[in-house]
C-alpha cells in the first residue's frame, strides 16, 4: 500500500490543535499529580491529637494509632481518634494521643484497602492497662475475614 505524502489544506490548524492538546493535557497531568502528592503528604504524617483527660504529665502516657484504626470510644465516651484510614506499614498514617494511666476500653472500627474495595469491621473492643511514662502502639491484623487489634509497648 502506497501512501500519499501529500498534506492537504489545514493541516497546520490541526497541528496546532493537537500540540494545544497535548498542553492542556500536560497541565493537567501536572496537576493531578501535584495535587496528589500534598494528598499523600499531609496523609502520611503523624496527626498529635493532644492531651485526653486531666491527668498531669507524669501520669499519661502516650498511644500511637495505626492509620487503618479509628477509635469511637474512650472508656464510654465517644471520641473521633482516627488519621484517616491511609493503611498500615511503615510511612503509613498515624495519630498520637496522651491518655492518663490505667486500665482503658476502646470501641475501634478498622477499615482496610484491598484493590478497589474497602474491608471493614466495625465495634471492635479492646481493653489494655497502661503505664506512665511509656508509650504503645494500638495496630491491626486482619486474618482471613476477621480484624485483630493489639495494643503493645513501642
Amino acid at each position: 500500500m502506497k501512501v500519499s505524502k501529500t498534506v492537504p489544506q489545514g493541516t497546520s490548524k490541526i497541528k496546532k490543535m493537537e500540540v494545544s492538546k497535548k498542553i492542556k493535557f500536560r497541565h493537567l497531568v501536572k496537576g493531578v499529580i501535584y495535587a496528589m502528592a500534598i494528598f499523600f503528604m499531609t496523609g502520611c504524617v503523624s496527626k498529635q491529637i493532644g492531651v485526653y483527660g486531666s491527668s498531669t504529665t507524669a501520669e499519661q502516657c502516650t498511644l500511637v494509632i495505626n492509620g487503618t484504626l479509628k477509635v469511637t470510644s474512650f472508656d464510654g465516651n465517644k471520641v473521633k481518634w482516627s488519621a484517616g484510614f491511609f493503611g498500615q506499614g511503615q510511612g503509613a498514617s498515624k495519630i498520637t494521643v496522651q491518655i492518663p494511666a490505667g486500665t482503658h476500653d476502646f470501641v475501634v472500627d478498622y477499615k482496610q484497602q484491598y484493590g478497589s474495595g474497602y474491608y471493614e469491621q466495625k465495634n471492635i473492643k479492646v481493653s489494655f492497662v497502661f503505664e506512665a511514662g511509656q508509650t504503645y502502639k494500638m495496630e491491626s491484623q486482619r486474618i482471613s475475614q476477621q480484624a485483630y487489634v493489639h495494643i503493645s509497648t513501642l
